[in-house]
């Protein structure tokens, strides 16, 4: 699976934050390395995510950070992050981080025009990769990005969108398949959250059909 507990990681676009749920269990329950974020605010998140509140105090009370409101394209500017001189909140997950997640990124817009819709998340997974090259450690720090297979994801071309966005600054280290039974507890949700007649249980969405895209910095 990639992950160390002795490592800081973050996690980026959570959704019900099942994702970080299964990293923390993974970490036997320590989650002091672990800073879990989405781009829904918190009241947000509980609203849309029926099961959020029993995973968000499961995470608590394993020493997570948790934080709302963080764009994934300005990832320093929306962490709240302390300034140069600033000091740190007691317990805070800071940089620099050796896993920086984004599992599944979508805009979520529900842009029906295929052309305007890739565009979309194309200009946010730039933005993305750009904000990850500050906060991410060097030389041994990857970004992971799964992502379903087949249209529109694979249109989006995110293999050679981080390298042209960061200025050749970031390449494909590797590639595997993303398989949730790895991931204790994690259930997938789209932007959404979950609805009946549209979204599937079981992770049916994303099983044998995802791949994990690993980048990391381009040797100079």
């Amino acid at each position: 699976h990639g992950y160390d507990d002795r490592w800081n990681v973050l996690l980026v676009g959570e959704g019900n934050f099942s994702f970080a749920r299964a990293v923390v269990r993974l970490f036997q329950g320590n989650g002091e390395g672990v800073l879990a974020t989405a781009y829904d605010s918190e009241a947000t998140v509980r609203a849309k995510y029926e099961d959020s509140e029993e995973i968000l105090e499961e995470l608590q009370d394993c020493g997570a950070s948790l934080r709302f409101g963080v764009d994934a394209a300005d990832l320093a500017g929306t962490l709240g992050l302390p300034k140069k001189g600033q000091r740190a909140p007691w317990g805070a997950v800071l940089p620099p981080f050796r896993r920086i997640v984004f599992n599944f990124p979508h805009v979520g817009l529900g842009i029906k025009d295929e052309g305007r819709n890739v565009a979309a998340n194309q200009q946010m997974l730039g933005a993305f990769f750009r904000a990850c090259l500050p906060l991410l450690e060097a030389p041994l720090g990857e970004i992971h990005v799964a992502l379903k297979q087949g249209k529109p994801y694979d249109l989006w071309n995110v293999r050679g969108l981080a390298h042209h966005a960061t200025g050749g600054a970031l390449r494909v280290k590797t590639e595997y398949r993303f398989d949730p039974a790895w991931f204790d507890g994690y259930s997938h949700r789209r932007t959404i959250g979950f609805q009946e007649g549209l979204s599937k249980g079981d992770n049916e969405e994303i099983q044998g059909r995802s791949r994990t895209l690993v980048f990391c910095r381009t040797r100079k």
